[in-house]
């Protein structure tokens, strides 16, 4: 399946009105919900035809009663569809965490730090150019709108491009986490933490620290604008 065709699915199998995904990895976590919902309705059917079933047959006779009452093969055949259905969703569940998980060498790398109260982005490239900043959630004088969602300084990051990221923290345990683009990293002091990320389309992604880190909690806010390499490559000589 080509990109093309896959964003377009996306926006046209969005069956449960979440949010439109803005990577790979969001469409993957976003189709496996789908198909958990499929199972979980299969269940719910199942479970409602045999109630239906117990209840008509509570006012036949007795044999129509121990039909559901004492069937075990009725029994036997619930206990194997739902462990079939648990298998089903256990291994595309653990191929997914594995496939998130995975750190590959990505053409740029972003290093994200941090801080009480903002962000430290560090962007390297594979000719080992690199360009620092910080990233702070702007305060209610400064702004007219977008209030506590937009930053002074956003994350430019190119789309179509294998992106890897590394996480950590200086302080507190904070979370990296942008619902849209299907990533949440948790920052934790000491530790290294990475993702992959692989945007399929221009847009502004908006995140936030989903972690309880403190007192300016809602000043921690992420915003990734995702664009074109030349689009990029302007930005990222102007820094």
């Amino acid at each position: 399946m080509t990109l093309s065709s896959l964003v377009y699915s996306d926006y046209r199998n969005n069956s449960l009105n979440l949010n439109n995904r803005g990577s790979i990895g969001a469409i993957s976590i976003f189709n496996f919900l789908d198909l958990v919902m499929y199972y979980l309705l299969i269940v719910t059917i199942v479970v409602i035809l045999l109630l239906v079933g117990i209840i008509w047959s509570t006012n036949r006779n007795v044999f129509s009663i121990r039909l559901f009452r004492e069937n075990y093969v009725i029994e036997i055949l619930w206990i194997v569809l739902r462990s079939l259905i648990l298998t089903l969703i256990g291994i595309r569940s653990i191929n997914l965490l594995y496939s998130l998980e995975e750190i590959n060498e990505g053409v740029l790398t972003v290093k994200i730090v941090g801080v009480q109260w903002y962000w430290i982005y560090s962007i390297v490239d594979y000719k080992g150019n690199s360009v620092t900043f910080d990233s702070y959630t702007l305060s209610d004088d400064e702004i007219s709108l977008f209030r506590l969602i937009e930053v002074d300084n956003r994350l430019y990051l190119r789309i179509l491009t294998r992106i890897r990221l590394l996480v950590t923290s200086l302080d507190v345990i904070l979370s990296w986490a942008i619902r849209s683009l299907g990533i949440k990293i948790d920052a934790v002091p000491c530790r290294l933490n990475g993702g992959n990320l692989f945007i399929l389309r221009e847009s502004s992604y908006i995140g936030y620290c989903s972690e309880l880190c403190g007192i300016n909690l809602s000043k921690m806010n992420i915003v990734v604008k995702g664009v074109t390499p030349t689009e990029y490559i302007k930005w990222f000589v102007s820094q």
